[in-house]
């Protein structure tokens, strides 16, 4: 049972190991509550709820046990565990972004390229037809007045816009 306390306290000490205070006056209490709990139920299915001197030495004992002999070797373990947990996230990230995201973004760029080129190209065309157009009824005079005016406004706002 000591063995079991150590483990969950050390496991406790390794998660809350960068925890706002905060969280950590919250987080210890619960703890100490649901330690005594388990150790309250365990010792009702045992021996009937009754309290013995005996039985909190063996405590204080088996946590002392756990300290000297396995503490360390729970923290080497901890430690693979932390590191294969951090990688394989990594990994999945690197997954992630590689195959969803860079391939994403290309096919927006793509699609925004082919957008601004058919814009641009829909646009010429139209403003060549319409200069043809207005070549062949005699308003050129009109729509280089209107293309200056329109020149001389786009000039003024993009210099007010810096």
């Amino acid at each position: 049972m000591g063995v079991l306390i150590g483990t969950s306290i050390n496991l406790y000490s390794r998660f809350f190991r960068y925890a706002p205070r905060m969280l950590l006056y919250v987080a210890a209490p619960l703890l100490g509550i649901a330690l005594a709990a388990w150790y309250f139920y365990l010792l009702y299915q045992v021996n009937y709820g009754e309290v013995r001197i005996y039985l909190l030495l063996a405590i204080v004992v088996g946590y002392l046990l756990y300290l000297r002999l396995f503490a360390k070797t729970v923290t080497k373990i901890l430690d693979l565990v932390e590191k294969l947990v951090i990688r394989t996230c990594m990994l999945v990230y690197s997954l992630f972004y590689y195959i969803i995201v860079i391939p994403t973004k290309a096919i927006l760029k793509v699609m925004v390229s082919s957008v601004m080129i058919i814009g641009t190209y829909t646009w010429r065309i139209f403003t060549a037809i319409l200069t043809l157009i207005f070549k062949l009824t005699g308003l050129l005079y009109v729509a280089t007045k209107t293309q200056h005016a329109y020149r001389h406004i786009k000039h003024k706002w993009l210099r007010r816009r810096d």
